[in-house]
């Protein structure tokens, strides 16, 4: 079997996904990436953001979403842990910027995807499904917005079992799982996979 992917390692490494899927011998093969994080990207992280549920995150969220659109010209996705968060951003953000701007939810994915990339300067406000499996070539998508780094919800029944069998073996669950979990998942999105 051959498995390849942009996130197959976690800092360069295969341990994560050979100890997930129980693999104890394997040859492995890392390329240099063909995307050049260090002249095409740029993490931004604000400063003096609230906590996620103080009541006042949705507010300073929305003044750095409009400040990140102003710059990048929208061409962006907004993409959000909850519906409720992206609801509410939606709604704090439209009637502050020019871009055209689209709402997971209001037409089937698909459809929502070639209305971006057909649209310039647009702006999608989307869910976890628009975190993979989603390209758009060329300068149409130029940022990605997150409300938060993308660690799995605790309460998930699969998570949550993960978690305590890593207990249960006296490992730490938080970097030997949650930790590499999210950093895929953040690797994932900023290459376009």
């Amino acid at each position: 079997m051959i498995l390849t992917s942009a996130t197959l390692t976690v800092t360069g490494r295969f341990e994560f996904i050979r100890q997930r899927l129980g693999l104890d011998h394997a040859k492995e093969c890392a390329l240099p990436p063909e995307f050049d994080f260090q002249q095409q990207a740029l993490l931004y992280l604000p400063q003096k953001m609230p906590d996620v549920r103080d009541p006042g995150f949705a507010g300073k969220a929305a003044d750095e979403i409009v400040q990140l659109l102003e710059l990048s010209q929208g061409r962006a996705f907004c993409l959000f842990t909850s519906y409720s968060q992206m609801n509410d951003l939606f709604e704090r953000v439209r009637t502050r910027v020019e871009f055209p701007l689209m709402l997971q939810g209001t037409a089937p994915r698909s459809v929502l995807l070639e209305r971006f990339k057909n649209t310039p300067n647009a702006v999608l406000f989307a869910t976890a499904s628009f975190w993979q499996g989603v390209d758009v070539p060329g300068e149409q998508l130029s940022c990605v917005i997150v409300d938060r780094l993308p660690f799995a919800v605790p309460s998930d029944p699969i998570v949550a079992a993960r978690v305590r069998a890593l207990q249960d073996e006296g490992r730490n669950p938080f970097s030997e799982f949650q930790v590499p979990e999210a950093v895929l998942a953040l690797m994932n999105r900023a290459s376009g996979g």
